[in-house]
């Protein structure tokens, strides 16, 4: 597995409700935004390899929180 660093400028009032979230699951910060960025990429990658149903993942994604999310895979 490949280990990357990445960079993500967010403003400070998203940075809130992140560390608030991440408390509730008692994480870091860091580790929720890696978290739902690796979801979101996940989700991409199966939109791309199945297009006919990106519609519909769409629209469930939207149907969910990112807290939702995080909390299936934790």
């Amino acid at each position: 597995m490949a280990r990357t660093i990445m960079m993500i400028d967010i403003d400070d009032s998203l940075y809130r409700e992140v560390e608030v979230a991440a408390r509730r699951m008692d994480i870091s910060p860091e580790t929720y935004l890696a978290v739902a960025t690796e979801q979101y990429m996940n989700r991409k990658k199966r939109q791309q390899a199945a297009p006919e149903t990106a519609e519909t993942a769409e629209t469930a994604e939207t149907a969910e929180t990112a807290e939702t999310k995080v909390d299936d895979q934790a």
